[in-house]
């Protein structure tokens, strides 16, 4: 057991796992580029992630919440982590990402980049196979049986019978030329420039992991008169602590030590 999720608790493997290591790969290079200059710490220039709870802490804090949630998500532990608003925040920051990779890819499919002409300036663009197709694999593995039925993907748009474990000895261009897709018609192709759909595969794919977003009324929350707060949360199935867990903070001669720490677990490939 390791991470509290809807389905029961697990750890992360297969595409899903895939897909979340990548992202948090992404998001570490982000906040890494920050620390190497010291004097980075001291400004106000810092990466966005789109969740305000999240962002709005320190930097070491950040790679602290992303080191322990890394562990629990990706290696067995001993127990679960404890849900609390802010490691959720950090999952939620996770998924965030995804999203912003897609659109970046998306900005740089209608510019007419193909796969050799990123531009080598932009920081995602020795990243390969695309956000998109990563997020495909893994919606397929978690919805295989509910959504694509047993028959998984469309023979008919196949060519020859071929299961899906084998899509990793082709590029984005291979899937898209073949005609490769899923049996729902709403599924996005590999190069669709859809933000809408594949928002909804995003969400989805979090909501894997998040059985809410509970953390999103952290604000408000801490705000309220504290009997408030605490009936509020009692009705709402909320733990009586779950706004009050701190982020630690990682000392500044720690910052590379964690940083390593979680690239080794965003390295390794767990079959």
């Amino acid at each position: 057991m390791t991470w509290q999720t809807p389905e029961g608790d697990r750890v992360l493997d297969g595409a899903e796992a895939e897909l979340v290591r990548t992202s948090l790969h992404c998001m570490i290079d982000r906040l890494q580029s920050r620390v190497l200059d010291p004097k980075n710490l001291e400004g106000d220039w810092r990466w966005d992630f789109d969740v305000p709870l999240f962002d709005q802490l320190t930097t070491s804090e950040q790679l602290a919440v992303l080191h322990q949630i890394t562990e629990y998500l990706l290696t067995p532990t001993a127990e679960t982590l404890a849900p609390s608003a802010i490691n959720d925040a950090g999952v939620y920051a996770i998924f965030q990402t995804v999203r912003q990779f897609i659109e970046d890819e998306i900005d740089q499919q209608r510019q007419g980049f193909d796969a050799d002409g990123l531009d080598a300036d932009d920081w995602y663009s020795e990243r390969a196979p695309s956000m998109r197709l990563l997020t495909l694999k893994a919606y397929y593995e978690c919805f295989r049986e509910e959504c694509f039925g047993d028959e998984g993907l469309r023979p008919d748009r196949l060519g020859d019978e071929v299961g899906f474990d084998e899509v990793d000895g082709f590029g984005d261009e291979d899937l898209i030329d073949d005609g490769w897709g899923f049996d729902s018609d709403d599924m996005p192709a590999a190069d669709s420039e859809d933000m809408t759909q594949w928002c909804e595969l995003i969400e989805s794919l979090a909501d894997q992991i998040l059985s809410d977003r509970d953390f999103e009324m952290a604000d408000e929350m801490l705000d309220l008169d504290p009997a408030l707060a605490n009936a509020m949360k009692q009705s709402l199935g909320i733990r009586a602590d779950y706004y009050s867990d701190v982020a630690a903070d990682v000392r500044a001669e720690q910052i590379e030590e964690t940083i390593s720490a979680i690239r080794k677990i965003t390295h390794s490939k767990p079959r």
